[in-house]
């Protein structure tokens, strides 16, 4: 995804990202779809942003909008017993996991991502 995201049309690009969103949101996709999902999420949101600054407050935000998106889901299954889909809740801590993971290399103890800043 980082390395076909420049060649992406920015039109293209915001939709994109908008239907990878959406269905991050609904906790559909299975766990490895989901993180290589993120990932492509944060290429497009560098490939675009005119600066690092803006690439990095852009994926905060949606990270942000998924991880209230996943706590809501766990805290249902926590705190109201519903367990009528376990597999969400699945998924939905895979999400807050690969979230926390976004940007770390093993070669490096910050938060990188091809020597970027990918979160703040």
């Amino acid at each position: 995804a980082a390395t076909l995201a420049p060649a992406i049309p920015a039109d293209d690009a915001s939709e994109l990202a908008a239907d990878l969103l959406a269905l991050l949101e609904g906790l559909s996709a299975a766990a490895a779809t989901a993180a290589a999902m993120l990932n492509a999420l944060v290429a497009l949101c560098h490939a675009k942003a005119p600066d690092a600054d803006r690439a990095a407050a852009m994926c905060g935000a949606w990270a942000k909008q998924l991880l209230t998106n996943a706590e809501a889901c766990l805290q249902e299954y926590a705190f109201e017993g519903n367990m009528q889909d376990v597999n969400r809740v699945e998924r939905a801590l895979h999400m807050v996991g690969d979230i926390a993971m976004l940007g770390f290399s093993a070669d490096d103890s910050g938060l990188t991502s091809d020597g970027r800043k990918v979160l703040e």
